[in-house]
């Protein structure tokens, strides 16, 4: 049996009509791939942090959605005051503000979990980190009341809430406004839980009566996603974009390059032919680096 031969190829993907093409283009040493499965962990490490402040993007989405979902449905009722669709409408809303902040707390501890594991305790990046969290604590009401919002549902259930629906016409250019507005209700806030602390008790008691939610969620994920863009910009984006340019000159193909086209394969001769083992390139992976500098362009 002859020793397997490990290669770059590309792998022309068939519609079905026909078998999968692989074009060889290189043979690899064993020192080019060692460095690329370094270059791919970092680059890999990356992704699957940044999955969870996507997994935080789409639960914010998806309540925004159920507003505007619940908002189109208004505006096709054709009374003004008949049964408008909001038989699940809080159970729904409940879920998704759960969701949401489920989200926000499993990135937050994931955060510091890595961080601990990667540098320790006393490391100057658990210092950075902590600082960036009671940055936005001390200087955010949204975040603050968000972080003791997560454990009032924790010991009390879910949070108050109440909204008004309003729908008019305007009969000069005949068109239909409608507003849908949800809102924490402050006294019941206060009353079902003894340890918002003082900052944010404080905080509450300066509030009206009834106070929307959709300023503290949009204030609160930007607060979020600023604690991960400044962290990660400081510590781990460098070698992530390092890791990304050796593996485009890996290929040779250009920058912006993010087709999932190209394998390393491990050819070995057999006595009833040749087998094939092959592991796919994530390049489509590299797009999240795109992802990661949009989030900060709408932050700063």
């Amino acid at each position: 049996m002859s020793e397997p031969t490990i290669i770059l190829a590309k792998e022309s993907i068939s519609d079905g009509s026909e078998v999968n093409k692989i074009n060889e283009i290189r043979p690899l040493t064993n020192e080019e791939i060692e460095g690329y499965d370094t270059q791919k962990n970092i680059l890999m490490e990356f992704v699957n942090d940044f999955a969870l402040v996507e997994y935080v993007r789409l639960n914010y989405e998806s309540l925004m959605e159920l507003l505007n979902e619940t908002v189109m449905k208004v505006a096709k009722e054709p009374s003004f005051i008949g049964s408008y669709p909001f038989k699940t409408f809080p159970f729904l809303l409940n879920t998704r503000i759960l969701n949401y902040m489920m989200s926000v707390k499993t990135l937050l501890d994931h955060m510091e979990t890595s961080i601990n594991r990667r540098y320790g305790g006393a490391s100057t990046e658990l210092v950075e980190f902590k600082a960036l969290t009671a940055n936005e604590f001390d200087s955010k009401f949204s975040y603050r009341f968000m972080y003791k919002l997560r454990n009032f549902v924790q010991h009390c259930g879910m949070p108050p809430l109440s909204y008004t629906i309003s729908k008019s016409l305007d009969e000069t250019s005949s068109t239909i406004s409608i507003e849908l507005i949800v809102y924490f209700m402050r006294d019941e806030l206060i009353r079902g839980f003894s340890k918002w602390g003082t900052p944010v008790k404080a905080d509450l008691t300066q509030m009206d009566e009834s106070f929307p939610i959709m300023p503290i969620f949009n204030e609160h994920i930007n607060s979020i996603f600023k604690v991960y863009i400044l962290f990660n910009e400081k510590y781990h984006i460098t070698k992530t974009l390092k890791a990304k340019e050796y593996i485009i000159n890996f290929i040779g193909e250009r920058g912006d390059y993010i087709d999932d086209e190209y394998i390393i394969a491990k050819l070995k001769k057999t006595e009833t032919g040749l087998n094939i083992n092959k592991k796919t390139i994530p390049t489509s992976v590299l797009e999240k680096i795109s992802d990661f500098y949009k989030i900060k362009e709408d932050l700063f």
